[in-house]
C-alpha cells in the first residue's frame, strides 16, 4: 500500500491542488470581492538605502504581498486570503536559501520578543494520530518525508535562539514538499484499507492537518519577522537600482500573470486558458490583496529587481575551470596496487594473541626456541609430547541431533494420563510429589479425579516427570524421531589429548573416537548425558593423528587452555616488540621472493578449512602464505595502512616494508591514473556554492546598510 502511494504521490498532489484551487477561484475571493478597500493612513517611516522616501503604505503593501503564497493554499481548502500571484519569494528565496536567517539574525530582539511565545506553544504542539492508532502524521513524515520528520525532531530540541528559527525555517519550506491536504489524503486512503479493521476517524475529512495551525508567514513567523522582511526587499531593490539592475512595470505584470496562468492550469493542464479567464482570475487576486493595478506591479517591481539582482551575483562567480581541472587532477590522482600482507588469523592484537602463537610454534615446529612462522613442523610423535592437545582426528559425518525435553511434547495428554494412573507409576508420583500424600484411593477413576483437582501448575510438573518416564521406557521413540530429522554433514574432530565439547552433550573423547573408527552401532542413537541425543553415520575418516592448524587451534579456544595450563605470560621467550621484529624480517624475506618471481606461498583469499571436507593436510604448512589482493587507491582518500609514497612510485615498481594498522606489508604499483570524469560536476557544484556565499555577503551589506540607515534616522 506504501509502494502504491509513493508511486502516486505526484498525482495524489495534482489532484489535491486541483480541488484546492478550484473551491479558492469560485468562493474564496467572493468576500474579498465585496469589501470595501480598508482606508489606512500613509505616513513617511523614512529613507530607504537609495535616499528615497519609504511610506507605511509601501511597507504595508509588501508585506500584504508576502505573507501568503501559492503554496499556503495548500494548508487548508477554501481559504479566501491566498494571494496566488505569489510564487513562494520569502520561502524560496530568503528562508530556504539562508537568507532569512541574516534578517532574523540583524533584527533578532525585535522578532524574537513575538516568535519566543509562538515557539513555546510550538514546541507543545500535538499532531494527529488516529484513533485506532495504525496512522500517524509523524509516522507518515517519517515514511515519506524523512528529512521533514528529523528537521520537526530537531527543531524541539533546539535551544539556541538562532538554531530554533533556523529549523523552523526548514519546517515552513519542508510543509511546501509534504502539504497538509496530501497528508489527509493518504490517511483517508489508508482508512479504507484498513476499513475491516478499524472504524474511521469522523473528524479526519475536515481536521486541520497543518503544522503547527499555522496558516500563512505571520503565523509562523510573526509580523515582526514579516516586517523586517519586507523592508529588506524593498531596500534590496533600492540596491539592485543603484547598481543598475532594471525592470519595468511590464516585466512586472509579466511575471504576475505568468503566475495567474501556472495557477490556473492546475486545473487542467491540457486546457488553453483565454484571456477572458485569466483576466477575471487577475482582477480577483488584486481585490484579495486589496492593491490596484499600479500599486500592485509596483510591488511585484521591486521583488522582481531584487531577485534579478541576487541571481546575478549568484551567477556571476568567476571560477578558472583551468585552475580547477588542474586541482582536481592532482586531489584525482589514483593508483591501482597489489597488496601482500599477512593472513588476518596472525594479526596479534593483544598480547593473548602474542603467548597463544608462541603456545602454538614451541608446540608443533622442531625448535624449542620461539621462531615464528617456521614451517619445519615436528612429527606426530613429538608433538604428542609437546602439545597433545593440538592433534586430532578428523571424520566426515552426517549427524540429526534432539534434545530429549523437546520430545515431552509429542507424547499424548491420553498416553500420559493412562501412565500417571497405573499402580506402579502412582507410588513413583507420590515419593515425587508430596501433594500426592493425601489421596488414599486405590481405583483408577478416583487418582485420576484426584490429579485433575490440583492446581493447575501441579498438574504441569506431574505430566512433565511422567512424560520423561515415558520417554526413558521407550528408547525406540527417540529413534524414530530422530530418523525423521534430515541429517547435516559436517566434520567432527577429536583431540588427541582435549576436553572440549565435540557435539552438544559430549565431551568423552576417547570413547566418542572408539565409535567413530569403528562405525559402531551404537551412533545411530548416541548420548552422554541422556538429554542430547545424536544420530551419527560415518561417511569418511582419515585415519591419522594430524596436527590443527593455528587458526582453527586460535578459534576453537585450544590454545587458551594451553596458555592457562602453562603459565605463559609476559616476561617469557616472546614479547610483542620481538613478534613485531620477526614478522618484519618475515616480510623482507617473503618481499624478496615475490619480486624475484616465486609466488608459491601467495593466495588470493584467506583459506579456511571446510566443515563438510577433510581436505586439511596442505592448510597445515600453507598457513603462513601471504595474501594478495587488488585494490584502487585515491590521493585525495588513502588508506591508512598506505602511505603518500605510492603516488612517487613508478608503474610495476615494488615498496619497501611497511608498518602499518595491518601489520607489516609491502605492494606493488600496477597502474598510475587520474580521474576526471566529474570535473564538470564538480565545477558545477563549485559554482553554486560559491555562488550561495555570494548572495549571504551581498544579503549581509544590505541589511547593514539598512541598520546604518536606522541609526541615521534615530530610529
Amino acid at each position: 500500500m506504501l509502494a502504491y502511494l509513493r508511486k502516486y504521490q505526484k498525482v495524489i498532489f495534482g489532484v489535491v491542488a486541483f480541488m484546492v484551487i478550484a473551491s479558492f477561484s469560485f468562493f474564496g475571493t467572493y468576500g474579498a470581492i465585496q469589501t470595501e478597500k480598508s482606508v489606512v493612513e500613509d505616513v513617511a517611516l523614512g529613507k530607504t538605502i537609495d535616499s528615497k522616501d519609504l511610506s507605511s503604505k509601501e511597507l504595508a503593501q509588501m508585506a500584504r504581498f508576502l505573507q501568503t503564497d501559492f503554496y499556503d493554499m495548500m494548508t487548508s481548502p477554501g481559504r479566501g486570503d491566498v494571494n496566488l500571484l505569489n510564487d513562494g519569494f520569502v520561502r524560496n528565496d530568503l528562508l530556504k536559501t539562508g537568507l532569512g536567517h541574516f534578517i532574523f539574525q540583524s533584527y533578532k530582539s525585535e522578532i524574537w520578543e513575538e516568535l519566543s511565545k509562538k515557539v513555546a506553544k510550538f514546541k507543545q504542539f500535538k499532531t494527529y494520530i488516529h484513533p485506532r492508532k495504525f496512522v500517524t502524521f509523524e509516522g507518515l513524515l517519517t515514511q515519506f518525508a524523512p528529512h521533514y520528520a528529523q528537521d520537526l525532531e530537531s527543531f524541539r530540541i533546539a535551544q539556541n535562539e538562532e538554531e530554533i528559527f533556523d529549523n523552523l525555517a526548514k519546517l515552513y519550506v519542508d510543509q511546501t514538499i509534504f502539504p497538509p491536504e496530501m497528508v489527509r489524503r493518504m490517511m483517508l486512503y489508508m482508512e479504507y484499507q484498513y476499513a475491516h479493521a478499524a472504524n474511521p476517524d469522523p473528524n479526519l475529512k475536515n481536521i486541520d492537518l497543518s503544522l503547527f495551525y499555522a496558516k500563512n508567514l505571520t503565523d509562523w513567523f510573526g509580523s515582526k519577522f514579516l516586517e523586517k522582511s519586507s523592508l529588506f526587499v524593498i531596500n534590496g531593490a533600492a540596491f539592485a537600482r543603484k547598481q543598475g539592475y532594471k525592470v519595468s512595470l511590464e516585466e512586472a505584470k509579466s511575471l504576475l500573470l505568468q503566475n495567474a496562468i501556472k495557477r490556473l492550469k492546475e486545473f487542467d493542464s491540457s486546457k488553453t486558458i483565454t484571456n477572458e479567464e485569466l483576466n477575471k482570475f487577475y482582477k480577483q487576486q488584486l481585490a484579495l490583496l486589496q492593491m490596484d493595478e499600479n500599486d500592485a506591479l509596483k510591488t511585484a517591481q521591486k521583488i522582481l529587481v531584487f531577485k534579478k539582482l541576487l541571481d546575478e551575483v549568484g551567477k556571476s562567480v568567476f571560477l578558472d575551470s583551468t585552475l580547477y581541472t588542474q586541482f582536481n587532477e592532482l586531489a584525482s590522482a589514483g593508483a591501482v596496487l597489489e597488496v601482500y600482507k599477512l593472513p588476518s588469523y596472525l594479526r596479534c592484537k593483544s598480547e593473548q594473541d602474542f603467548f597463544k602463537l608462541e603456545a602454538y610454534l614451541q608446540g608443533v615446529t622442531k625448535n624449542s626456541s620461539p621462531l615464528l612462522l617456521n614451517t619445519e613442523f615436528a612429527s606426530v610423535e613429538e608433538v604428542k609430547k609437546k602439545a597433545p592437545e593440538l592433534l586430532e582426528k578428523r571424520f566426515l559425518v552426517n549427524v540429526a541431533s534432539l534434545k530429549k525435553g523437546n520430545l515431552v511434547t509429542d507424547i499424548g495428554v491420553r498416553k500420559t494420563w493412562d501412565w500417571e494412573i497405573k499402580e506402579e507409576n502412582w507410588a513413583l508420583l507420590k515419593q515425587e510429589f508430596k501433594e500426592l500424600d493425601a489421596c488414599i484411593e486405590s481405583d483408577y477413576e478416583a487418582r485420576f479425579s484426584y490429579l485433575q483437582g490440583l492446581d493447575q501448575r501441579v498438574q504441569e510438573k506431574i505430566d512433565q516427570f511422567a512424560r520423561r518416564k515415558i520417554l526413558d521406557s521407550d528408547p525406540n521413540f527417540i529413534k524414530e524421531k530422530l530418523s525423521l530429522i534430515s541429517p547435516q554433514k559436517q566434520v567432527i574432530s577429536v583431540a588427541y589429548a582435549g576436553e572440549e565439547e565435540i557435539l552438544p552433550g559430549i565431551k568423552d573423547q576417547k570413547k566418542l573416537l572408539d565409535l567413530l573408527e569403528n562405525s559402531s552401532e551404537r551412533l545411530s542413537c548416541y548420548s552422554e548425558n541422556g538429554e542430547d541425543f545424536h544420530h551419527i553415520e560415518v561417511i569418511d575418516k582419515n585415519g591419522a593423528w594430524e596436527v590443527v592448524t593455528f587458526q582453527e587451534a586460535s578459534q576453537r579456544g585450544m590454545l587458551d587452555k594451553i596458555v592457562l595450563k602453562r603459565g605463559i605470560k609476559e616476561g617469557n621467550k616472546l614479547s610483542s616488540a620481538d613478534y613485531d621484529l620477526k614478522l618484519v624480517a618475515y616480510m623482507k624475506k617473503m618481499l624478496e621472493l615475490v619480486v624475484s618471481g616465486d609466488e608459491t606461498s601467495v593466495f588470493e583469499e584467506e583459506r579456511r578449512v571446510a566443515r563438510d571436507s577433510l581436505e586439511s593436510g596442505a592448510f597445515l604448512e600453507r598457513q603462513w602464505d601471504l595474501k594478495r589482493e587488488k585494490i584502487r587507491v585515491m590521493k585525495k582518500s588513502i588508506p591508512s595502512f598506505l602511505d603518500e609514497k605510492l603516488f612517487s612510485r613508478e608503474e610495476k615498481e615494488w615498496s619497501e616494508v611497511i608498518s602499518s594498522s595491518e601489520g607489516p606489508i609491502f605492494y606493488r604499483v600496477i597502474e598510475k591514473f587520474v580521474d576526471t570524469s566529474d570535473v564538470g560536476k564538480k565545477i558545477q557544484e563549485a559554482r553554486a556554492l560559491l555562488g550561495s556565499e555570494a548572495k549571504l555577503a551581498l544579503s549581509k551589506e544590505i541589511l547593514e546598510k539598512m541598520q546604518a540607515l536606522n541609526q541615521d534616522n534615530g530610529s
